[in-house]
């Protein structure tokens, strides 16, 4: 692994132990094995570094490669399929699924967090709605009702999967169908 993804790892791992706040660059660098110097080489600020890791957290990333493949679905059970899929290994890494509700949680108070947060939301919620609409000719609304709500019940289950006696992978195949079945 290069320096700058030993940086990464380090930071994501103490990020999601500690905090935003409450790690220092002198603990990142410690725990990557590299002079601070080095750091500062490779991100200009910790502030930086933490903006790259809020990016990384975002569910957009989660759904990033199966919104590139454009045409590779025909129906839209399989789309969806591919993006819960797509999601929950993603979030198989509990440091991200960490990240992710500590960068929801204090977006309000760090702005480059909260730009972030909101354009990459933004930016996934009209890829998402784009893509639905060709599987409910082009009713925009409706499109974007739907992939909100598949999103925020793949959220919720994030949150909550713990309390639930449904496995994730009953749970998604539960939620397309109520999703397709809605929709027709």
């Amino acid at each position: 692994m290069n320096t700058r993804g030993r940086i990464i790892k380090a930071a994501k791992r103490l990020f999601a132990e500690k905090g935003f706040d409450r790690t220092t660059v002198d603990d990142i660098v410690r725990a990557a094995g590299i002079a601070k110097g080095t750091f500062y080489l490779h991100f200009s600020s910790k502030e930086e570094l933490i903006k790259e890791i809020a990016m990384m957290a975002m569910p957009f990333m989660a759904f990033s490669s199966v919104l590139r493949n454009t045409n590779a679905y025909e129906r839209l059970e399989d789309f969806l399929q591919a993006l819960g899929e797509s999601f929950f290994e993603y979030y198989s890494d509990i440091d991200l699924r960490i990240l992710f509700f500590h960068v929801v949680s204090i977006k309000e108070a760090i702005p480059s967090l909260k730009e972030i947060h909101n354009r990459l939301c933004s930016e996934l919620i009209a890829e998402g709605t784009k893509r639905l609409m060709q599987f409910v000719d082009g009713d925009k609304k409706k499109a974007e009702v739907a992939f909100r709500t598949f999103l925020g019940s793949l959220l919720h289950y994030l949150y909550s999967g713990g309390c639930s006696t449904i496995s994730q992978r009953e749970y998604l195949r539960k939620l397309v169908q109520m999703i397709v079945k809605g929709l027709d």
